[in-house]
């Protein structure tokens, strides 16, 4: 035609129209596996979301039975040694238990009274489910009283053992970041810890009043010592009666 060789001519579709739908050509191309591909991506960030809120779906079900399982294996190893290490730094960031310590109420096995305490604790929450907080208070309460021999009456006992709860919460739970970031903390507070020197108790007091009473007694004593030897040592008559009744008076020196 127009001796241009080769040749092509055909039509260019622009929509396509099918029982009252109109799309563009490119739907012609979809093939199967691509129809599959976008069902499965929708389904993917439907159980994104679902895991995320909490919500449970169909699509998300296998995803949380699967994170359970493998949270429960990792519980008897990973799990329980990071729960012990974070049961350690709240005990070694609690004042009252580094007064007891560094004071010797516990006698001179004060610190390893302390360690065990930490193993003990750990023990008591993997022996006993669904623990509250006031039986874990009670349960620290007793071991401060049988092994220190304090009373703990501060209000801080309430403050460990929430703390305590909520970090073996969580890791039931595997949220570790959360639980490492929590004993980064701790640890930070315990080099920063100063030394506390208690308050003395009645009996101090008792003999500290004595002390400074005997102090008191023996200052008074001394000073009237004193004064009595300056007046003797120190006369100064103003005057001197003589016997034939003349008065002989005598100037201060």
């Amino acid at each position: 035609m127009l001796n241009i060789s080769p040749f092509f001519f055909g039509l260019l579709i622009q929509q396509v129209y099918d029982n009252g739908s109109v799309y563009r050509p490119e739907v012609l191309d979809i093939t199967e596996a691509a129809l599959h591909a976008r069902f499965l991506e929708g389904v993917r960030n439907i159980a994104s979301v679902c895991l995320e809120i909490g919500y449970p779906t169909l699509a998300s079900i296998s995803h949380t039975i699967i994170n359970t399982v493998l949270h429960t294996m990792a519980a008897p190893g990973t799990t329980r040694e990071l729960f012990t290490d974070a049961v350690r730094s709240v005990l070694e960031t609690w004042p009252v238990l580094q007064i007891a310590v560094d004071n010797g109420f516990g006698g001179v096995y004060g610190q390893q009274k302390a360690d065990w305490m930490v193993d003990v604790l750990q023990q008591y929450f993997y022996d006993n489910a669904n623990l509250q907080q006031d039986e874990v208070e009670d349960y620290i309460a007793d071991l401060m009283d049988n092994e220190f021999d304090t009373v703990v009456d501060d209000g801080s006992l309430s403050q460990v053992a929430e703390s305590i709860s909520q970090i073996f919460m969580q890791c039931q739970q595997g949220h570790v970041a959360e639980v490492k970031d929590k004993i980064a903390k701790l640890n930070v507070k315990r080099a920063e810890r100063a030394k506390v020197t208690p308050q003395p108790n009645a009996a101090d007091e008792e003999s500290e009043d004595d002390k400074t009473e005997s102090m008191e007694c023996e200052t008074a004593v001394s000073a009237n010592s004193s004064s009595s030897a300056t007046n003797q040592k120190d006369p100064s008559p103003q005057s001197q009666e003589e016997d034939d009744g003349w008065t002989t008076v005598v100037r201060k020196k």
